[in-house]
Parts: C-alpha cells; structure tokens; sequence
C-alpha cells in the first residue's frame, strides 16, 4: 500500500487523521483553524515529524499524537474503512464543502462534527425539513398521530426528520416513505455500523431517504451518540413535532435544542386518559410549544395551522 499517494489527496488525509487522533469534534476544529492560518494542508501536517506536531499544536494530547503515529506505521484498517464507505455510495461531506449544512456549523459551534457522512439522496434536507420525535414506547394513539402528521407533511413536499429509534421515530419514517415523501435519519453510530429494523428496511427506497451519521464509520452506539444525535436532528429541523413524550428522555435534548433557537415547537394533546407515554406533552404546551389535535377529521385545517406556523 502506498500511503503517501492515498494521503495525497486532502479529503482522504482528513480524515485519516480525524480516525487517527479520537480527539474531540472542537478540538480536531481548532487543529484545522490552526492548519489554514499556517498555510498548511493535512499531508503538510502528516509529513511533519511527531516532535514538529507536539510543538506546533501543543493542544494535541500526547496519546492522540502516539496514536497517529501509530496509525502512520499501520494505515491498513483506516484506509480500509474509508474504501468502504466510498465503495458503498456514502458521500463524506466536510465543514468546509457547500453541501455541509449551514445550521450545524451555525448552532453547534465549535462541537460541530468535522465530518458528516450521507447515503442516499442528499437534498432531502435542502427542503423544509420537519422533525417528528418521541418516545420509544408509544400508545397506539402514539404511534397513529406519528404516521398522520408525517403522511400530511410527506404529501406536501416537506421532509420528516427523526432518530430512527423504534417507536415514534420509525413510525413517522415509514409513514413518510410509504406516502412518497422524503425522510432523514439521523443515526446513534457510526454508517457502516448502523443497521436498519426490519420494519424500515422493507420499505427503503435510497431516492426518498436520507442516512445521516457525524461518528466514526465503524463505531458501534454509544449513549453519548445518541445524545449528540440529537442536537443534529434539532439543527436540521425547521420546526419540531412531539407526538408523545414522557416527563424524562431523549426527545428533551431536540426539544431544547428548538426552543433555544426560537423554531416551532408542537405536541399532540390528547383526551382524558392521557396515555402514560405523553404525560409530558402539557408540559410543553407550557413551555411554548402550539397544540395539534390527535385526530385527522379536518386535514387541510391542520395542515394550514403546521404550514403557518413552520414558514419562515
């Protein structure tokens, strides 16, 4: 294998080197700040020895830098992960590329991934993009009003976001798909990882979906994943809609995430008995969110009450 010829080219060095050091997402943002304000590219900092790199980015760990060199001495299994991911139509889109999403930059900052990698189509959330999340263990009224918001969204071009978490996530995508419409899953781990229930996978159709990971390509979940997930969900969303939640979970972290930015929040409110899955959704109410009725009679007033509060 020769590796100076594969890290000659720039996309591949970066994230040879973002694989190698396992450093954080700000961390690894500031060394390519730094990079650009030196005139270097990631070769230029790959030929450097590991002296050179411990005195010119002393914010790098001395465990990271070992474990670069390491991954210099051996590059076999990183390079094999991102042959895989190309070899399977995953598009690697960097902080720096146009089709990097503006809003993440934007609203996670410093701790926005340097890399977001795509399968599927990708102007899926160039459109006006709606989140519908929830709790995993929905009611049947749950799981319902999750496939009618999607299916009355879907029909109207708009694309439905969510977690691909079983419950209310899966509900409101396969709703989405099954009515023609678009969907992005934001997903807990790594792409290559990453494996569909077989619920969604029935109906997967790679021109009206959209997979969406920020981790590592081979890593597995992780709890802290699916809470950084999360936050990837509410800076897509253009506005937020809580079929059932309960008063503790992760659905809290998009929710937040909506409110801090001022984008519409909205909750199914339902008739007495409250299902024990959706005793958090009058607490949103409280907090702002604008209530949906659990019923469909009336579509197209429904749809009016989404579409005015959504258009920016």
């Amino acid at each position: 294998m020769n590796i100076k010829k594969i890290l000659r080219d720039s996309k591949t060095a970066s994230v040879f080197v973002w694989l190698s050091l396992q450093v954080s997402n700000s961390t690894f943002n500031h060394l390519s700040r730094c990079l650009r304000t030196d005139g270097l590219g990631w070769a230029d900092f790959l030929g450097l020895s590991s002296k050179q790199r411990l005195v010119r980015y002393p914010f790098l760990s001395p465990e990271s830098l070992r474990s670069l060199t390491e991954s210099l001495k051996h590059p076999e299994a990183i390079i094999e992960t991102i042959r895989e991911v190309r070899k399977r139509n995953v598009h690697i889109i960097g902080m720096d590329e146009s089709a990097y999403p503006e809003r993440v930059k934007e609203e996670l900052g410093a701790n926005a991934p340097p890399f977001l990698f795509f399968k599927g189509n990708v102007a899926c959330i160039n459109a006006l993009t709606v989140a519908i999340v929830g709790t995993r263990r929905p009611s049947p009224a749950g799981r319902i009003t999750a496939r009618g918001y999607s299916k009355i969204l879907a029909e109207k071009g708009v694309t439905v976001i969510s977690g691909g978490a079983r419950g209310i996530d899966t509900e409101a995508h396969c709703a989405a798909i099954e009515s023609g419409g678009n969907t992005a899953i934001v997903i807990p781990s790594g792409i290559l990882a990453y494996r569909l229930s077989s619920q969604l996978d029935a109906l997967i159709n790679w021109r009206q979906v959209l997979l969406i990971s920020p981790f590592p390509p081979a890593d597995a979940f992780k709890k802290r994943y699916a809470v950084f997930r999360n936050s990837i969900v509410g800076a897509l969303a253009d506005a937020v809609i809580v079929p059932e939640t309960p008063l503790r979970g992760g659905t809290s972290y998009v929710i937040r995430h909506i409110l801090r930015q001022r984008r519409p929040l909205f909750t199914v409110l339902y008739e007495e008995p409250i299902p024990d899955s959706a005793v958090g959704n009058r607490s949103l109410v409280s907090a702002g969110a604008v209530p949906l009725p659990p019923t469909f009679q009336n579509r197209k007033k429904i749809l009016d009450l989404l579409m005015k509060n959504i258009r920016k």
